[in-house]
């Protein structure tokens, strides 16, 4: 299995490197980084189906000649209309998604990618329409993305890298690929658990980096900078009324 990543780590593996030492080591990397970020780094971009959510049931409702169910919503009455599809409550200007939203890669409807310009993100998850345009009312959750009568949002979900993560990771990657190919001048701590995956040999401990540092110098200030605390995941505020989009967990 594939782990998805980055292909932008900054090193120069030596000539002659076998392509899939390179890969693991650029894996381990990225992996490592994101753990000791305390999971604030996001290394592969995810792809939802935004899917507005039916209006909730109201606290008390009016004269049914109108058609509007007035209810609580973040502690404030609003008024909705809706015809019972839950992807169909009218247009839509902007949509939440489950952020944080660290950078948007594409906006696809109908297959077609939009341009960057026509949205923006606020908050850290309120995807904004600024074309002058409004987002679908719905779309078929039976046809598969990018078919016609879908659209998807790719975003990371985290910190997106940066030049300074492509970096760090370089220089990780370079230390594991030197352990993994029985370089003596590898810096990385010493190792006593032998680990094969792939057919490559890798010797870590089983503790190594348990203290939130790699012994990297360069690289331990990245992480202390994006993780001064040493936090083992990021902090999550949840919230009732956040509308969120749909997440495929398996498809063919």
């Amino acid at each position: 299995m594939t782990i998805c990543h980055p292909s932008t780590a900054i090193w120069t593996p030596p000539t002659g490197a076998d392509a899939a030492t390179i890969e693991l080591a650029e894996a381990l990397a990225w992996t490592q980084l994101q753990a000791l970020m305390g999971y604030s780094l996001a290394i592969c971009p995810i792809e939802v189906r935004p899917c507005r959510q039916s209006c909730s049931q109201p606290v008390y409702k009016v004269s049914p000649a109108n058609g509007f169910e007035p209810h609580l919503s973040g502690g404030a009455w609003v008024n909705c209309s809706c015809d019972g599809d839950p992807c169909s409550c009218g247009g839509a200007a902007s949509v939440i998604l489950p952020g944080p939203v660290g950078r948007v890669d594409s906006v696809t409807i109908d297959g077609a990618a939009l341009p960057d310009t026509a949205y923006r993100v606020d908050n850290g998850a309120l995807l904004v329409r600024q074309d002058g345009a409004v987002w679908p009312t719905c779309q078929d959750m039976s046809l598969p993305a990018g078919a016609d009568g879908t659209w998807t949002v790719r975003y990371f979900r985290g910190d997106a890298p940066t030049e300074l993560d492509d970096w760090a990771a370089g220089v990780l990657a370079a230390e594991f690929y030197k352990s993994m190919t029985g370089d003596k001048k590898c810096r990385l701590p010493a190792a006593t658990t032998s680990v094969i995956r792939n057919g490559v040999n890798l010797d870590l401990r089983n503790n190594l980096f348990l203290d939130g540092t790699t012994g990297l110098r360069e690289v331990d200030q990245l992480i202390s900078i994006r993780n001064p605390h040493q936090l083992k995941q990021p902090t999550v505020v949840g919230s009732p009324d956040a509308r969120r989009g749909r997440i495929p967990t398996w498809v063919r």
